[in-house]
């Protein structure tokens, strides 16, 4: 609820703003002198901070130029706290945003503040400068405090906002006042009103059992799903998302709402693995490429699937070309690309022109294999899937030019070659013993396994032999967490379709392992790599998933805990896991050989900046998925600390995936015990549950409980807040708790243990879960956890 321009936590949610305005970046040098990239990274932000920015204008109003040279427009996104632009860059930008408000003081007073962001800023009140912070961070969110001296009456703020555009970039901003009492915040112009009333209409807007429904008719032009604005719009009940868009001012403000996805279904079953194998290579072959972004395809996969289908298009040298384009810029994840060409020049020698074959040398040859090596751009290279991507396609394409000088090294193709090897060998000898990092990832998982059938058609046989026992194992851990079909675990990495497990690429990936699990929705661009393999997938897959399991493991950092039986599922996360179980990272010191010391070394960057596998309570998080429950692959649970205050942004950690702040976690069988405790220094004060309602057969609210029923499953969820239905996005899927200590009980069950429902219900009553805010201790049956915060300065970047 918004009240003057301000929302319930004091943010201002009146905003102008201009941008972003991105400007390709040619840093003064050049990221081989710093082998540490989240150093050359930090010492372009240095750079940028140093630059000039433009003054505040004289005049503000919507529609006209800002000081960027871009024109000022109204800023709305439903339930928003901050002015957010996040977005991903591939390559190095210049990344600039301003903001305007007017803040209108009934008398004159000195208001305290906090400006929050992740971008380098500097603040102009009445046209003076009161406050700078140049430098951007990449993470966490930065805590600017502020003195605004307002006079009495209109006060103009004006803000400029400046990022390093690399990779997911987070460009905004929030501003947020200890006492908004005696002021209003408004957007300057005369055609404020109206773009605020349009704001406040689509804020009201409802959906509910097919229905989208408003308070009163649109106070401007409005068009819902594209067609005009009807007053008690319906839409069909297994319809996915609808946007409602209302034009004033000149500007168009939008509203998605979706109903939660629901489950396909289940595609007829082929006669045999190689049938469905076949079907899928078809489909990948009629598509031309996979978007990254607005302007960047990547193809070569495809016309990999064309290639095993016999079915070469006319274009397709030319969308290589293209490819290979995007190498020689060093786009980030030009890896994924390089990888694909490797193995379309092994299995693939003769199906093009010389003139392609030689590019492709002089591409591979000019490509930067590490941070090491000479170079100006933002690459990801120290992440799991990445490391491995460029170790393996180092030692493949220095095996295919062995006499050839490779430029950004210096080194022959025999040394690049070598260089590669020894990476790989170290990469295996940690993830044999200690398990993934980016454990059962839904998102990187098919790219891990990409790189590893490179190595088992590319390598030396006794590394060969060592990445088909890992793909193995990876595609073992998979099928135990599978149920109702679907992979259901935490993850090391996760994105927004962990709501939905039945749509993510490992879905795809075991359909084509086995058809008899569920197909994804989209078939996924790696899975080509298994169908010019000679990898074969083990014939267990699909028995191991059926079976029950009833333990821990570790894979990482991690220890993991899976309660999986025919009905439920609980699995999680210890957090923190137990010191004398903690398997710790590789001392650099105590690796035997160079290779090994920088795979290292590289463990500690990538947690740096990921933070992937410790788990730890008040740690800033990244894009861990900590926890799960699920009476089927559709109707799943799970609560987050967001990163972020609404759906469908581009942040990481985000709405739905990873957490801004983690948790306390303790799991014993069917019941899960966590305490969230949220710092003064994060913005985002509440914590919140995924409860898809549409997907019960049945559930209820009984005072701090949630209780749902599917089929002879049976769940239910214990706050020690009150939960309050939100919809953002997704209509009937989520319950928000607005406190920073916060905590929640889980309990999985079904028929056969508990009989009936209501016996079910007893059972968790009688749990009599209890939550000590000041101590940060939780009690439920004979079960307890204490909240005890960590500190990592090694997240601050």
């Amino acid at each position: 609820m918004e009240q003057n321009g301000f929302n319930r936590q004091g943010f201002v949610t009146q905003w102008l703003y201009a941008g972003p305005k991105e400007t390709p970046y040619q840093p003064r040098r050049a990221s081989g002198e710093d082998p540490d990239q989240l150093a050359y990274e930090r010492s372009l932000r240095e750079e940028l901070a140093a630059l000039p920015c433009p003054a505040p204008p004289e005049a503000l109003r919507p529609g006209t130029a800002s000081p960027l040279d871009l024109p000022w427009n109204y800023w709305y996104r439903h339930g928003s706290w901050f002015v957010d632009v996040s977005t991903f860059y591939s390559t190095l930008t210049n990344v600039e945003l301003c903001l305007a408000a007017t803040l209108t003081a009934r008398q004159a007073g000195t208001y305290h503040g906090v400006l929050w962001t992740y971008c380098g800023a500097r603040l102009w009140l009445n046209g003076s400068e009161i406050a700078a912070a140049p430098q951007a961070v990449y993470k966490p969110i930065r805590r600017l405090e502020l003195s605004l001296p307002l006079r009495q009456g209109e006060n103009t703020l004006y803000i400029h906002l400046r990022a390093l555009g690399v990779r997911d970039t987070r460009t905004l901003a929030g501003l947020q006042l200890e006492q908004t009492d005696g002021l209003q915040a408004q957007v300057p112009g005369a055609q404020a009103a109206l773009l605020a009333k349009a704001a406040a209409w689509l804020d009201g807007l409802q959906l509910e059992k097919g229905l989208l429904s408003a308070q009163e008719p649109p106070c401007a032009e409005t068009t819902a799903g594209g067609g005009p604005w009807e007053t008690g719009d319906t839409y069909p009940a297994d319809f996915e998302s609808v946007t409602v868009c209302c034009t004033a001012a000149g500007q168009q403000l939008r509203r998605q709402l979706a109903l939660a996805q629901l489950p396909k279904p289940r595609p007829a079953v082929f006669p045999a693995p190689e049938d469905g194998r076949a079907a899928f290579l078809q489909e990948l072959a009629r598509q031309q490429g996979e978007m990254r972004g607005a302007v960047i395809c990547f193809s070569i996969f495809h016309v990999l699937a064309r290639l095993a289908c016999g079915q070469v298009r006319q274009e397709d040298e030319a969308l290589l070309l293209a490819d290979m384009g995007y190498i020689d810029r060093h786009v980030d994840c030009a890896d994924f690309l390089v990888t694909g060409l490797i193995r379309l020049l092994h299995e693939y020698p003769n199906a093009f022109s010389p003139a392609f074959y030689a590019k492709a040398k002089e591409t591979l040859c000019g490509f930067r294999y590490w941070m090491d090596e000479q170079g100006n751009d933002g690459m990801c290279f120290w992440s799991e899937n990445h490391a491995l991507l460029f170790h393996g396609a180092q030692m493949a394409a220095g095996a295919l030019y062995p006499d050839a000088v490779f430029s950004a090294s210096g080194r022959t193709g025999r040394q690049v070659q070598e260089v590669g090897l020894a990476r790989c060998r170290a990469w295996l000898s940690e993830a044999e013993r200690a398990g993934l990092e980016e454990f059962n990832s839904a998102s990187y998982t098919s790219v891990t396994l990409a790189g590893l059938l490179n190595l088992v058609d590319y390598a030396p046989r006794a590394e060969a032999q060592r990445a088909w026992a890992l793909i193995d194992t990876i595609l073992q851990l998979l099928a135990r967490h599978t149920f109702d079909g679907s992979v259901i675990s935490p993850q090391g990495r996760v994105y927004r379709d962990v709501i939905t497990p039945f749509a993510q690429s490992v879905q795809a990936l075991l359909h084509y392992a086995d058809p008899r699990f569920p197909a994804a929705e989209e078939e996924a661009m790696w899975n080509v790599c298994f169908a010019t393999s000679r990898y074969r997938f083990p014939e267990t897959l699909w028995a191991q998933a059926a079976q029950e399991y009833h333990d821990t493991y570790v894979s990482g950092h991690a220890r993991i805990v899976l309660e999986k039986s025919a009905h439920s599922l609980l699995t999680s996360v210890c957090s923190p896991r137990a010191e004398t179980d903690r398997a710790g990272l590789l001392a650099e010191d105590a690796a035997p050989d160079e290779a090994e010391r920088e795979n290292a070394r590289v463990k500690k960057l990538n947690e740096r900046f990921h933070g992937t596998t410790i788990f730890r309570p008040g740690v800033y998080g990244y894009q861990q998925h900590m926890w799960y429950a699920a009476l089927s692959a559709a109707c799943v649970v799970f609560a987050t600390h967001p990163g972020s205050t609404v759906d469908l942004d581009g942040m990481r950690p985000g709405y739905w995936y990873g957490n801004g702040v983690m948790p306390a976690l303790r799991q014993q069988g069917n019941l899960l015990l966590a305490v969230y405790s949220i710092p003064q220094e994060h913005p985002v004060s509440f914590t919140h549950l995924y409860w898809p309602a549409r997907q019960f057969e049945a559930c209820s609210q009984e005072q701090h409980w949630l209780f749902g029923k599917k089929g002879a499953g049976y769940l239910a969820v214990w706050c020690s807040g009150l939960l309050t239905p939100y919809d953002d996005v997704l209509a009937a899927c989520e319950y928000r708790c607005e406190s920073r200590e916060a905590a929640y009980v889980c309990v999985c069950g079904e028929e056969a243990r508990f009989g009936a429902f209501d016996s079910f219900q007893a059972f968790c009553r009688e749990l009599k879960p209890a939550f000590c805010a000041e101590q940060r201790t939780l009690a439920a049956g004979t079960q307890t956890l204490a909240f005890r915060r960590y500190e990592d300065d090694t997240q601050f970047i």
